[in-house]
């Protein structure tokens, strides 16, 4: 379901919703369980990311000049949740056939989870996954930075460099 799904599910349910009787809680849990579920499935990173590069790689590819077969998309995901924003953007791309994955830089906190990589349970052998120090920045952050300027030079001219942020990457 979509988030604007599982908000119009809410205003129903609230629209129907009378403050709760002290003595009969099921009302009140009923509408929290539903809130809580709408704001993270509404904040997922995975589908949201693939919801929004599908939709821009769409728009790009219309909007591209075409002489461009076949255009090369560098992705780099920055902060918590890059692993799952990776994972969405390489779901969208894989469905684009005018668009070819080029490599990409995953900087997180931490190693992100293969619940976090989607479907595939894990990175692409393409895809490099950098722990930068956090919450300060330090010499792992620096290492991350030194790896994104060395993917930012094998970008070529007509290249597309897509870049995901998340919190306050580390």
């Amino acid at each position: 379901r979509s988030p604007a799904g599982a908000l119009a599910s809410l205003i129903h349910l609230g629209a129907s919703y009378a403050m709760p009787d002290p003595t009969h809680s099921t009302g009140s849990r009923a509408l929290i369980t539903a809130l809580y579920s709408a704001a993270v499935e509404g904040a997922a990173p995975f589908p949201r990311t693939r919801d929004a590069v599908r939709d821009w790689l769409h728009a790009f590819v219309s909007e591209r000049d075409q002489q461009h077969a076949v255009t090369r998309v560098h992705v780099l995901a920055l902060g918590k949740a890059s692993g799952s924003m990776m994972a969405g953007a390489l779901s969208a791309l894989e469905a684009q056939p005018s668009c070819a994955f080029a490599g990409g830089i995953v900087v997180s906190s931490h190693v992100p989870g293969a619940a976090e990589w989607g479907p595939s349970g894990s990175a692409p052998a393409d895809v490099e996954v950098h722990i930068g120090d956090h919450p300060v920045p330090g010499p792992a952050s620096l290492d991350a930075a030194d790896a994104i300027g060395d993917a930012v030079r094998r970008v070529e001219s007509d290249d597309v460099v897509l870049v995901l942020l998340s919190g306050g990457t580390t």
